[in-house]
């Protein structure tokens, strides 16, 4: 009798191999699986990214919650609609500091890994019209990455009557299937309006 050890084919050798296969789909004669949208969502399936989507109606507290968890003053928080484009925290650990990255929608890079300041974030995101989203990187305090890369996701409020475009890009983060998971921010000074019970 003779034994033979073979190793088995671990996490990576499978990912590795489904890499090559849609590497292989992207160079194929279908089109419509070449869309942006399929790479990127790809992309985040394979990815250890757990997206947490903030979300409530404006002036909720949504900015100034996630600055908390942060430990850092960096999106803007206003008693107002302040929020216009989707802003994604992605957690690092051992970063220091906070830095930002965005291109346009026509993909002008209008910052790259530049320091996150509460001035510049403001600035990205009152040119919202013209972006997708702002990404953001840093070490969250508590929060470890070791298994998975926590990453916060803050929204516009989905009911200002004044700009419909905030509650379609709510309403994009709340339809995308690889968020993991959305916190939802009650502001309980505002319980009489019928504001959170629309979004809900």
């Amino acid at each position: 009798v003779e034994m033979i050890c073979e190793g088995g084919k671990n996490q990576e050798h499978r990912l590795e191999k489904l890499q090559k296969r849609f590497d292989e789909l992207m160079k194929g004669p279908v089109e419509e699986l070449k869309e942006e949208k399929i790479k990127i969502s790809f992309n985040k399936a394979l990815s250890s990214e757990f997206e947490i989507t903030v979300i409530a109606p404006m002036s909720s507290g949504k900015s100034t919650l996630i600055n908390a968890i942060l430990g850092a003053n960096i999106l803007p928080a206003l008693n107002q609609a302040t929020t216009a484009t989707v802003c994604r925290i992605k957690d690092i650990d051992g970063k220091q500091g906070y830095t930002v990255s965005c291109k346009s929608k026509d993909g002008v890079t209008l910052a790259d890994g530049e320091e996150a300041t509460l001035d510049k974030i403001t600035e990205l995101n009152n040119n919202g019209e013209n972006i997708d989203y702002i990404s953001i990187e840093g070490d969250i305090p508590q929060i470890s990455s070791e298994e998975i890369n926590v990453v916060f996701v803050d929204t516009p409020g989905g009911n200002n009557s004044l700009n419909e475009k905030h509650k379609a890009v709510m309403r994009n983060a709340i339809n995308d299937e690889n968020k993991g998971m959305i916190l939802f921010v009650f502001n309980f000074t505002q319980l009489e309006t019928d504001d959170c019970d629309a979004i809900l």
